[in-house]
């Protein structure tokens, strides 16, 4: 009878997606997904810091372990009801005696009678529902990967937390780095305005040269007080998310770190064991199954046993007491609630086909994410090797421009569209940077890893 309610239960179920071993990445990184945290490859102590901080302060993180200890909870309920229950109960009753005495009684009073009955019991009482078909310990099974599933969810919320941490890191650097950046392009500029006017003075410039180069001057200092708000502001929002006041900010380093050969990617099939969110809906699908089984094993019989033993006391004139005990067993079979049972087993089946569904396209994006990501690691490395070669010839194209104009071999035009150039050509390397560092902090996201199974704090 339990196999075929079990085959019952199986039966037009939602498959969940086979992550074929054989299969790879678009672009494939030999290796396993390591087990330290990613971010120790950056050597970074200061990033290291941050994040330590931020996953130890974060609030988010701390509601999870809240929803992880009340999953506990429930399952620690469920499991109890496969085991004995136990009690001593005490009870103590009065009552008008009315002819109690006689036999039978009269219920009218007698001569010399008292007023009030007293009983009392001291009882042990024990029972036992007897799970003979399993019905509570897939209950129970069902309770517990609930739990196991939150607690991954908050090892997702750990990825995505460091990952939050570590870009408003990178952000609060390369506005440093920006605002760094814009004023030794003010001092370049200050001191080829020098020069020009010097020029000017000695009859070899034009006027005109000296008014684009005020120009210039300019435009680019009134870069400044944009650069320097984004970097407070940078820092404030890094403050808050580990925890600290706005006008507490974090120590950084003084550069964005160099990026380093790409993580090991693994196989597809190693998402499975390496990214929490498909764990969490690997689990939830596996209780939502429990429970269909729970569900269909409501329709059999149920045995409950039962034993007392204890005291008894009744006065009326006298008191007389009792030794007692009882044992026994009770056998229930379900025969009609209404449809409520098969109600039951409906809706434990539906849980169940959402949940594989909801597994099937975690798992579909979860690799979509990977091939993305790797992508646009491999996009961004390209860009910052393209961008680094255009700063150095831009550089080169100014230096050599200013020098042929101070030479008087060429005109101020060509050294003002190159120091333009040039100026242009650091602020995209530098942000192309903070890209390459950025998309390779999301690759590690995507790809997760076992940095995040620990347990939970005191």
């Amino acid at each position: 009878m339990t196999a075929l309610l079990l085959l019952l239960g199986l039966a037009q179920a939602v498959e969940p997606i086979d992550i074929s071993a054989g299969e790879q990445f678009s672009l494939q990184v030999d290796g396993v997904v390591g087990a330290a945290p990613w971010w120790t490859s950056l050597e970074d102590p200061l990033l290291t810091a941050a994040i330590d901080e931020g996953v130890g302060k974060n609030g988010n993180l701390g509601g999870a372990w809240g929803r992880i200890q009340q999953a506990d909870a429930i399952a620690i309920q469920t499991f109890s009801a496969l085991l004995p229950a136990a009690s001593f109960d005490l009870s103590l009753n009065s009552a008008p005696c009315n002819g109690c005495t006689s036999l039978p009684p009269t219920f009218q009073p007698a001569p010399n009678e008292p007023e009030l009955l007293h009983n009392g019991s001291a009882l042990f009482v024990a029972g036992w529902q007897v799970d003979i078909f399993g019905r509570q310990t897939a209950a129970w099974r069902a309770a517990a990967l609930d739990s196991r599933a939150a607690k991954t969810d908050r090892e997702g919320s750990e990825i995505a937390i460091a990952g939050l941490i570590a870009e408003a890191y990178l952000d609060v650097i390369t506005a440093t780095e920006r605002v760094t950046l814009i004023e030794t392009q003010v001092g370049a500029q200050e001191n080829l305005l020098e020069l020009i006017t010097l020029r000017y003075e000695q009859g070899t410039a034009s006027g005109l040269d000296v008014l684009q180069q005020r120009q210039a001057l300019a435009a680019t200092q009134a870069l400044l007080p944009d650069a320097r708000i984004l970097k407070r502001m940078r820092g404030q929002q890094l403050s808050a998310l580990v925890g600290r006041t706005p006008n507490n900010p974090l120590d950084v380093a003084d550069g964005l770190p160099v990026p380093t050969d790409a993580p090991a990617t693994g196989s597809p099939a190693d998402l499975v064991g390496n990214r929490p969110d498909i764990q969490s809906a690997d689990r939830r699908m596996a209780a939502n199954r429990a429970r269909v089984t729970s569900a269909q094993l409501g329709l059999l019989p149920s045995l409950t046993l039962q034993a007392n033993a204890g005291w008894t006391a009744l006065w009326i004139s006298d008191r007389t007491n009792d030794t007692t005990y009882g044992f026994g067993g009770v056998m229930s079979i379900p025969l009609f609630a209404g449809g409520a049972r098969h109600g039951a087993i409906r809706q434990a089946r539906a849980g169940r086909d959402i949940a594989t569904h909801s597994y099937n396209q975690t798992v579909l994006d979860a690799l979509a994410d990977v091939e993305g990501r790797l992508v646009t690691d491999d996009e961004k490395r390209k860009k910052l090797d393209a961008v680094t070669r255009q700063e150095q010839a831009a550089r080169e194209a100014y230096a050599e421009s200013r020098d042929r104009y101070l030479e008087g071999l060429d005109a101020y035009v060509v050294v003002l569209t190159s120091q333009n150039a040039q100026q242009s050509a650091e602020l995209a390397r530098l942000q192309a940077h903070r890209d390459a560092i950025g998309a390779r902090i999301q690759l590690y996201g995507a790809l997760g890893g076992p940095w995040t199974q620990h347990d939970r704090p005191e």
